[in-house]
């Protein structure tokens, strides 16, 4: 759904209006809590990001479903142990949570370079449309 709003309204609302169906939809279920929103509208802004720089779905699907065994194997089966950490509001700013903003910032920054780097690719590869002089 994300092409045609895109070729009507531009890329930005494309991502934004599918991030937002992608939200509600992930909210229905009975995992969901209020606190995820924003998580799983990231998620949804990340993957429709990663479908416009691509051009294909087969990228985020693959994303998706390694994110889903991984989050499986650690809510449901305890293989990747159990969640004991507390929120901000109870720690304050710790070392912790430096050392995890700054691991987030520098996967942030890693996938920003791959998205641009896959949607040049994309568009000056061999299968590249040229535009009409």
């Amino acid at each position: 759904m994300q092409q045609p709003i895109e070729k009507r309204h531009g890329i930005v609302a494309a991502v934004l209006i599918s991030s937002l169906l992608f939200m509600v939809l992930h909210m229905t279920k009975s995992w969901a809590i209020p606190g995820m929103l924003p998580i799983v509208f990231g998620a949804g802004v990340l993957l429709g990001v990663i479908a416009w720089a691509s051009g294909s779905l087969i990228p985020g699907i693959l994303g998706h479903t390694a994110m889903d065994v991984g989050m499986f194997a650690y809510w449901w089966s305890g293989t990747a142990g159990t969640f004991s950490a507390r929120t901000i509001a109870v720690t304050g700013i710790d070392s912790g949570f430096v050392i995890a903003l700054g691991v987030m910032a520098l996967a942030l920054a890693a996938v920003a370079v791959s998205i641009v780097k896959l949607h040049r690719d994309r568009l000056s590869g061999p299968l590249a449309f040229s535009s009409p002089g």
